[in-house]
């Protein structure tokens, strides 16, 4: 079960380090331990453990200083850690997920859970490092692509390929959003895109992005962007989502789609909703905050809730949280680059009636209430039923 992968378990308790080593042995796991902080960092750097499961509460350098060294550290920053801990309190779970920890567990532990948790974040981490390797690779068949001169059938399938995977148009329901995205091009392929990850009960999660070159080689990087960013999300799918726990998904995709790498400027942002809480979550770069309206079609006026988040990309990335009223609704607008100063004068929008509308044609009629463009448009409506 364990296919021979090394486990670092980290506890100054003998009696737990014990009992964790004979549960991991039993299902195939190679186990090394470690009683203290600096034995787990020395352990950790020396031995390159493809998991860490750490304890949180020890004399002198606890589990949460750990860790932080560990993220911090470029050598062992991709290991998951999963934290034991007899701390049961969500502020302490909410700390240990927000220093890049994948997972929180509370002693006394369950031996069939934690071999459970462990096998999947082992997956979660194979297949993350799967879709890196894939990225590097489409990376050097994109830079050949752009270095060739192709033959005209050969450019066609090229582009018929990249335009029937390139998503103009989402819409879709559940009980508690409806949510239509609609992107008007002038001419193919589309450089501004609505990318869903999770529509899952409550929650809505999904990315914005733009700015990107009219050309068909951009294009297959912004379609790498968005399958790399569906395959984070089906590998690491959390219980709940938090500000840090986006920022490192975040952090991950500007890591592997750098702007210095692939020549290739964008805008980006990440968005989340809580339905049960009414609350949202934006992180974006060079991307305007949406519109929010009450129930009444009445427009929220508000710049959010700022955010502190850690992060290499804490300069560029700004982050805030907002309310939501009950049974309201939100519109994303962005063309191009130039997406920071627009303004939809929407004071009311009275072209949005009940639940049961048809999502496609509101989003289209809204699209036609702003000024034509050159530049591709993209509008998204999400409603909260």
């Amino acid at each position: 079960m364990g296919n021979q992968y090394t486990i670092l378990a980290v506890d100054d308790n003998p009696i737990n380090v014990k009992l964790l080593s004979r549960t991991l042995s039993n299902n195939s796991y190679d186990v090394i331990t470690a009683a203290s902080g600096p034995e787990a960092l020395k352990q950790a750097r020396e031995k390159q453990p493809d998991l860490i499961l750490l304890d949180v509460l020890m004399p002198g350098m606890d589990g949460y200083e750990v860790c932080k060294i560990l993220k911090d550290d470029e050598a062992s920053r991709h290991i998951p850690i999963i934290f034991l801990s007899a701390k049961n309190e969500t502020v302490d779970k909410a700390r240990g997920l927000a220093l890049g920890a994948v997972d929180y567990l509370t002693k006394p532990f369950d031996p069939v859970e934690i071999v459970a948790r462990i096998q999947t974040h082992l997956d979660a981490r194979r297949a993350v490092h799967e879709l890196s390797q894939l990225n590097e690779i489409l990376a050097g068949e994109l830079d050949d692509l752009r270095k060739q001169k192709k033959g005209e059938s050969s450019d066609g399938r090229l582009h018929s390929f990249v335009d029937k995977l390139l998503p103009v148009k989402t819409v879709a329901s559940n009980d508690y959003f409806q949510m239509c995205a609609y992107t008007k091009i002038q001419a193919p392929p589309a450089t501004t895109l609505f990318i869903p990850l999770l529509l899952d009960g409550q929650h809505l999660l999904y990315i914005l992005t733009g700015g990107f070159r009219k050309d068909y080689s951009t294009s297959l990087v912004q379609l790498m962007m968005q399958k790399y960013a569906e395959g984070l999300m089906s590998c690491g799918k959390q219980s709940f989502y938090n500000e840090q726990i986006l920022m490192n998904m975040l952090e991950k995709i500007l890591d592997a789609f750098s702007p210095d790498h692939y020549d290739t400027p964008f805008t980006i942002s990440l968005n989340y909703i809580n339905h049960l809480k009414n609350e949202y979550l934006n992180l974006s770069i060079h991307q305007p905050f949406p519109f929010i309206f009450d129930v009444n079609c009445d427009r929220f006026i508000g710049e959010g809730f700022p955010l502190v988040v850690e992060s290499r990309y804490t300069a560029i990335v700004r982050a805030r949280r907002f309310n939501l009223p009950a049974q309201g609704m939100m519109i994303h607008f962005l063309s191009g680059k130039d997406t920071l100063n627009v303004d939809i004068d929407f004071k009311r929008v009275d072209c949005i009636p009940g639940h049961n509308t048809d999502m496609e044609a509101v989003t289209k009629a809204l699209l036609d209430l702003v000024p034509d463009s050159s530049k591709d448009r993209l509008m998204t409506l999400i409603k909260l039923k």
